[in-house]
C-alpha cells in the first residue's frame, strides 16, 4: 500500500480484498474475532449510503463509500445499536 497521494485504484482494490477477508474470513485468512459484534455487519446498499450522505450534508470519500458498500458498515451508530 502506498501513501494516499500516490494511491491507485489497484491499491484500493487490494485493500478492500484484505478488509473483506479480515471481516468475513476467507480460505487463507480467518475472520477477525474478539471485537464486538461477533459477526461483521453486512455491507450497506448504495441507497443507504446516499441517505447518510444527504443526512451529513456532504459525500463520503470514495474509498470509505466502497468499504461501507463492499465490506460492511462497521457497526457503529444508531443503526448498529438497533441490531445488537
Amino acid at each position: 500500500m502506498t501513501d494516499a497521494a500516490h494511491r491507485t485504484a489497484a491499491d484500493d482494490d487490494a485493500l478492500l480484498v484484505r478488509l473483506h477477508a479480515l471481516a468475513w474470513g476467507s480460505e487463507s485468512v480467518p475472520a477477525s474475532r474478539g471485537c464486538l459484534p461477533d459477526q461483521p455487519f453486512p455491507p450497506l446498499t448504495n441507497t443507504e449510503v446516499d441517505f447518510a450522505e444527504r443526512s451529513l450534508g456532504y459525500p463520503l470519500p470514495g474509498l470509505l463509500r466502497r468499504i461501507y458498500t463492499e465490506v460492511g458498515d462497521g457497526g457503529s451508530g444508531r443503526r448498529a445499536a438497533s441490531r445488537r
